[in-house]
């Protein structure tokens, strides 16, 4: 299990051993790569990624971000950045990193097949459920919600 505490990431096994320290920089919101092997956190200067055990860190991402979740496959990673949070995709390595929407995305999620992902745009009582190909402007507003939060299954 990640968890952030005191803006350090941290893992611990789910009986409550094996707590590890995997940041000594201010960074929260980590992530599993679907293979396990892979852990990436959000930080003000950008996403990393590191082994399961904290070593090996690259930065991908130069600026501020947050909230990295890996596609089904492993082969890219999505992110919010920005005061009104935009919505980016980029490949597992950092490459090609594009944004994927105009307007502010309060959250999103990778959808099974990994080349699409749902966002959750718009104001407060009046929110929109958009999917986005990750690869292509293609779009679809489909349908309407009024809490901030998704799953896919």
């Amino acid at each position: 299990m990640l968890f952030d505490t005191d803006k350090r990431v941290y893992r611990i096994g789910i009986n409550g051993q094996d707590l590890t320290k995997l940041t000594e920089f201010d960074s929260w919101a980590g992530s599993w790569s679907p293979d396990g092997e892979m852990i990436a956190v959000s930080s003000e200067r950008g996403i990393y990624t590191m082994q399961q055990n904290g070593q090996s860190q690259l930065r991908l991402t130069n600026t501020a971000a947050s909230f990295p979740t890996w596609s089904p496959n492993g082969q890219y990673m999505a992110y919010l950045t920005g005061t009104n949070p935009q919505l980016w995709v980029m490949s597992a390595k950092g490459r090609d990193q594009r944004r994927l929407t105009e307007t502010t995305c309060w959250d999103y999620v990778w959808v099974s097949e990994g080349d699409w992902l749902a966002c959750l745009t718009g104001q407060s009582a009046d929110l929109t459920i958009r999917t986005i190909h990750r690869g292509a402007p293609q779009q679809q507003d489909i349908a309407t919600a009024n809490e901030r939060h998704l799953s896919w299954r």
